[in-house]
């Protein structure tokens, strides 16, 4: 079970700010 969740957060967080 990988966290892809925390990856994409991550990511869509740059991205919004």
């Amino acid at each position: 079970m990988k966290n892809e969740l925390m990856e994409v957060q991550d990511l869509v967080h740059k991205v919004i700010f």
